[in-house]
């Protein structure tokens, strides 16, 4: 029984320095936002307007500030698009795609002069046919189209 309540006084003592150690932990996060803030605050005192434009402390212009950052968004925007255009390209190539000869007879015939005359023919003729379909018990499935110009 000893040996169980030794080893239930060093669980309790281990669980009281845990909520001690995550206090802590939590109050040195809340001092150093608090630290931080102010010298940022005071560092905003120290900055005063020129004729011209800004400075910021240690010499560096607001033109040059502004390339830093627009060159640290290039950065990440090219990254960006590389990472997109990897996953992409991967993705792309595990896929197959399966035709069947039916398929490749069926594009091959769109693709020839017949195809793409069809084409036109139902391009222009769009109205007629739609109308013809609607009144299929009218017209008992005939219908005329205009083929020629």
């Amino acid at each position: 029984m000893k040996t169980f309540e030794l080893i239930s006084h060093k669980v309790n003592t281990l669980a009281l320095i845990d909520q001690k150690l995550d206090k802590t932990s939590k109050q040195a996060e809340s001092m150093h936002y608090t630290v931080v803030s102010n010298a940022v605050r005071d560092e905003i005192k120290k900055i005063k307007p020129t004729g011209t434009g800004m400075k910021v402390q240690a010499g560096w212009g607001l033109g040059t500030v502004s390339l830093v950052c627009g060159l640290v968004a290039a950065g990440s925007t090219l990254l960006g698009s590389l990472t997109t255009w990897n996953l992409v390209q991967n993705i792309a190539t595990n896929q197959s795609v399966v035709v069947s000869r039916n398929e490749i007879k069926i594009l091959q015939w769109a693709k020839s002069q017949e195809g793409k005359q069809m084409y036109q023919i139902i391009l222009k003729n769009q109205a007629a046919i739609e109308a013809c379909q609607t009144q299929q018990s009218k017209t008992q499935g005939y219908c005329l189209i205009q083929v020629g110009k």
